[in-house]
This record gives C-alpha cells, structure tokens and sequence, in this order.
C-alpha cells in the first residue's frame, strides 16, 4: 500500500490505524518523520497500538521521499503489516 502526502510542509497528515483487532500489541514504525498522538505530547517516531483499540497520530509532510511505515514485530513486517508514505517535494 502506498500512502501519498500534498507537497512537502504543505501538508499535516492525519493518520489513523484504523483499529487494532488482534490480542496482539503493535509497535508502529514511521521512518523518516516524527509525529504527535493526537496531535498532541512529546514527538516520536513508534507509536504502541495496544489490541483492540486505534492510534491517531499527525505528523508534518516535510521531507520528501519514500518512507516505510511498518509494524516492528518482524513477523508482522513479513506478513505484510507496511507501507509506502511517499511525501512530494
């Protein structure tokens, strides 16, 4: 899956994993960004997604590239728990 943001600092980026439904915890990984929880606190790039509930979090699209978005549990990664955020200059 590919994620695609405006141009670079022109866009603040909502993203919402749309609900954790396993038993299982979830570290979410966002390269190349730093992000709130709900827009709100310290900045971090790994957000915990504890089971059975959502995480929203905004970040700034202002480094241009291609960066992935994964789960850290390796398995998961492998299992196809990622993405594409491609951020335009």
């Amino acid at each position: 899956m590919t994620i695609r943001t405006a141009r670079g600092g022109d866009a603040t980026v909502r993203w919402v994993y749309g609900g954790n439904t396993t038993d299982m915890w979830h570290p979410m990984h966002l390269h190349g960004h730093t992000y709130q929880l709900d827009g709100s606190g310290p900045r971090k790039d790994t957000a915990i997604v504890l089971p059975k509930k959502t995480v929203s979090v905004f970040f700034d699209a202002d480094n241009p590239g291609q960066w992935m978005l994964h789960c850290h549990n390796a398995y998961h990664g492998e299992a196809g728990m990622m993405a594409n955020v491609d951020c335009k200059a």
